[in-house]
C-alpha cells in the first residue's frame, strides 16, 4: 500500500501539476 508522504503542487499559470510521494521517495501519483 503506498501511503502519501509529501504533495507537491506547482501553479503556474496555464498549467497545475500535481506529485505525491511516499516515504520513500517514489512517486505515487503525478497529475498535470
Amino acid at each position: 500500500m503506498n501511503t502519501i508522504a509529501r504533495i507537491g503542487v506547482d501553479l503556474a499559470k496555464n498549467v497545475m501539476q500535481i506529485h505525491a510521494v511516499d516515504q520513500s521517495g517514489h512517486i505515487v501519483t503525478r497529475k498535470a
